[in-house]
């Protein structure tokens, strides 16, 4: 533990949001603590799927850019197509403009989170947030300490215990989540059929409001499935049928579960000293599930209005909400309606009309997965890298 208690700013998670937020407020000078209950490199549930807006983030905040990540050794694998089948059939394969690179989570976070550890961040690991009082920037930790902030970001995750203080409607909160499962085989202990599995491949036709995947790395797949919850715990239903599906006995797997932010993110993420981020927030693309993005942008804002706040003794909420709903509440939004057209027509006609808009409209998707377009209507979308 650290020989003082204040800072200027305290960070309640590790991950890619809170290490986004360490690296830029520690390396603007500021004194910067980050606690996590884990001790990294961590066991994280995540594709790991990094996309071309994500890899501009990563440069932007890390100087990570995609040769630094592959010298470095964070690509574990890459695919320049993807596949999307229904119920085993391919219905849409297309060539992408930009790789997707996949990331192990467990060593991608570690990285980033030591990146900001050499930027003055002082990381306090196996040591959680319990508890804040945001109107005095105080924060209890796990082993019953108390740190003292100027300013606190909350990207402690989707089981936030940050985000208590906010008074936020757990059944609301709670209805919104999705339900992930996941786990990893090695490729000689798959069918035959997929040892050789090149390209991402997302699966439908399982679950109601969700999709199945199956992502290629190195040595191993990742296969996992994620969906808003259903009566009478359907999700391991789902996911044994299709396990069954690819050949693989849903007994024999070692499958983890997580909750996942799914279009439940908070209209207004702050409180006093307090800014959430990240799943703690609820910023998760809410069609496809993509987090990693969001939490790197989310905490990269958080970070960059607190920086103003304490140069100009202004309020950095109002610029975290300003630059949110200026950036990230817009593609979240559109991620919405888009899913809820895609959820009706499939419910009123089945699957034709999604197959005729993929084969029609698969590379306008792909440019607002990557995030060249935007999830509203289509537009072309500006960052502010």
């Amino acid at each position: 533990m650290p020989m003082t208690s204040s800072f200027d700013a305290i960070i309640a998670g590790g991950g890619p949001a809170g290490a986004a937020a360490a690296r830029v407020l520690a390396g603007r000078g500021y004194r910067v603590a980050v606690v996590d209950r884990a001790v990294f490199p961590r066991k994280k549930l995540c594709g790991g799927l990094l996309t071309w807006k994500t890899v501009r983030v990563l440069e932007a905040v890390f100087g990570l850019d995609e040769t630094a990540l592959r010298e470095q050794g964070l690509v574990d694998y890459e695919a320049d197509s993807y596949a999307l089948l229904h119920r085993g059939r391919v219905f849409s394969r297309d060539q992408g403009f930009h790789p997707f690179l996949l990331v192990d989570r467990s060593r991608f976070d570690a990285h980033l989170l030591g990146l900001a550890q050499e930027a003055g961040a002082e990381v306090m690991q196996g040591v959680g947030a319990a508890h804040c009082i945001p109107a005095e920037g105080v924060v209890a930790t796990t082993d019953g300490r108390e740190l003292t902030g100027r300013f606190i970001i909350g990207a402690d995750g989707a089981n936030s215990r940050l985000r208590r203080a906010l008074g936020v409607d757990r059944r609301r909160w709670y209805a919104g989540l999705a339900r992930a499962v996941e786990f990893h085989v090695d490729r000689g202990d798959m069918p035959e059929g997929y040892r050789d599995l090149t390209e991402p491949e997302l699966h439908v036709g399982y679950n109601r409001a969700g999709y199945a995947w199956v992502f290629p790395g190195r040595d191993r797949l990742c296969i996992g499935m994620c969906g808003l919850e259903e009566a009478g715990g359907a999700c391991r239903t789902h996911f044994a049928e299709f396990l069954n599906q690819l050949g693989l006995d849903p007994e024999a797997q070692e499958i983890h579960g997580h909750p996942l932010p799914y279009g439940n993110w908070l209209a207004n993420p702050c409180a006093g000293k307090l800014l959430l981020a990240g799943d703690a927030a609820g910023f998760v693309e809410p069609l496809l599930g993509e987090g990693i993005f969001y939490a790197l942008m989310t905490g990269r804002y958080a970070a960059e209005s607190i920086a103003t706040a304490l140069s100009s003794r202004s309020d950095p909420a109002e610029a975290y909400r300003a630059r949110l709903g200026q950036f990230i509440v817009p593609e979240l939004r559109g991620a919405n309606v888009m899913r809820s057209v895609f959820l009706r027509s499939i419910a009123l006609a089945g699957y034709a009309p999604f197959q005729f808009f993929m084969r029609r409209a698969s590379r306008p998707l792909l440019k607002m997965v990557h995030g060249q377009r935007s999830w509203r209507f289509m537009q072309t979308k500006t960052w502010d890298f």
